[in-house]
């Protein structure tokens, strides 16, 4: 029996920006919650690992935005048996961080977060990064799966054409 994950309850799920997070135990727990998603019970890991990008993005760790997208990107590439979840999970990520964007600036009319690192912008530069990436170590096995998952990401809103153009040249 595993134990029970320590992603941040739904009710302190917003975090002050001197409370730093431990990325280590972040993606370790993470990637548990990505080893069992299944169609079943994607809701209530959806919400888990939402609470971990809220927590985040409010933090303003890029090393642990970078760390939280990574480990997703990865997920949906190397998974491709699952990669309609993985989708699943990034819209639904991208739709609660408008969400609780948008009721911060109920409260702070001011407040815009960081429009430069935010999980879309750093999930938007992964296709380009990683397709470069499997090109140059010349790993064919990883090139389709990558494109796949991209296309998915770009079919559901998440991708623009224009964070994939750079794709089509290679």
């Amino acid at each position: 029996s595993s134990s029970p994950e320590q992603v941040p309850p739904p009710d302190k799920a917003w975090r002050p920006w001197s409370v730093s997070i431990d990325i280590q135990r972040m993606v370790r727990e993470l990637c548990g919650l990505l080893n069992r998603i299944t169609k079943v019970n994607i809701d209530a890991v959806v919400d888990k690992v939402s609470r971990w990008a809220v927590a985040v993005e409010a933090a303003g760790n890029n090393g642990a935005l970078d760390a939280l997208v990574q480990t997703i990107f990865a997920r949906g590439v190397r998974d491709p048996t699952r990669m309609e979840l993985y989708v699943a999970l990034c819209v639904r990520i991208v739709d609660d961080l408008e969400g609780e964007r948008s009721a911060w600036k109920k409260v702070d009319l001011y407040h815009v977060g960081n429009p430069l690192r935010s999980f879309e912008t750093v999930l938007r530069l992964m296709p380009n990064t990683e397709l470069q990436s499997a090109v140059s170590r010349g790993d064919e096995a990883t090139i389709f799966p990558l494109l796949a998952f991209t296309a998915e990401l770009l079919v559901q809103g998440i991708l623009y054409i224009e964070d994939t153009q750079e794709i089509l040249s290679v």
